[in-house]
């Protein structure tokens, strides 16, 4: 994946090991955690952990498999702008909490 990618899923809240389970799943197209664990040949709870976050930011789906395992499935990078629009309404409504915390103090007028 190029910078802008990076930039995107560090934008949206995702680590280095949440864009190489990303990359490996897209790259398979549907996998389990256990063959995306051997994908990235990073450790399962690694894995497992990144998929979470995948799901939760919205570039990942699931599915059922034989009614056990779940198939993830990594969807185009081009849903990351979603992931994107929702963190800046976040942080838009964050930064006006921040402004109704701030109440500006009446300056005292020095007289020299």
């Amino acid at each position: 994946m190029n910078d802008i990618y990076n930039t995107a899923f560090t934008a949206v809240g995702l680590t280095a090991s949440d864009q190489k389970v990303y990359k490996s799943g897209l790259e398979s197209g549907t996998a389990t955690s256990a063959q995306l664990t051997k994908l990235c040949r990073l450790p399962r709870p690694t894995v497992m952990a990144a998929l979470h976050r995948l799901v939760a930011v919205g570039i990942c789906t699931t599915a059922k498999k034989d009614g056990r395992s779940l198939l993830y499935q990594m969807l185009p990078p081009a849903f990351l702008k979603a992931a994107l629009g929702t963190r800046m309404r976040e942080l838009d409504v964050l930064a006006d909490e921040l402004d109704a915390l701030y109440e500006p103090r009446a300056q005292k007028t020095a007289i020299f």
